[in-house]
């Protein structure tokens, strides 16, 4: 993924936004990419999360959510699909260590990529970019799609 202003384009359409796996050597240059576009970039780390209550912990500190997110799943949906107190043109979410959660509570991360999933179409209908980026191979989690070469 050498080339950021096709990235770039990508990372602006909101119909092809959603929850993707990338590796490792391709985050720098979306994270990049997207930085240079103004969106904002949220990085976190699930491989300390031994459960549920520690993953929307570290949500509730890497996103600097408002003071009345009250670390349940349903606030992590409410806040997702608000962000007002951090606009930009479109959000771009790395996690790390996934893997590592998702072994220690498999039941946990389905939920959060149920959220997630939701909260990508919530900002596609509104017409903003939502990018949930996964650094790991997991399954039923697609690659992140080719981009245009103009």
């Amino acid at each position: 993924m050498s080339n950021i202003p096709s990235l770039a384009r990508l990372l602006h359409d909101p119909a092809a936004t959603g929850i993707f796996a990338v590796t490792k050597a391709d985050t720098d240059n979306i994270l990049r990419a997207a930085a240079g576009s103004g969106f904002n970039v949220w990085q976190l780390d699930l491989s300390s999360a031994g459960n549920s209550a520690a993953l929307l912990a570290i949500f509730g500190r890497s996103l600097h959510f408002p003071d009345w997110y009250g670390e349940n799943w349903d606030a992590l949906a409410d806040c997702l699909s608000d962000l007002s107190w951090c606009e930009a043109p479109g959000h771009v979410l790395l996690v790390r260590g996934t893997e590592n959660f998702l072994a220690r509570d498999p039941h946990a991360f389905a939920k959060l990529l149920d959220i997630l999933h939701d909260v990508c179409m919530i900002w596609r209908e509104g017409g903003v970019a939502f990018w949930v980026l996964i650094d790991a191979k997991i399954d039923d989690i697609p690659a992140l799609p080719a981009r245009p070469h103009r």
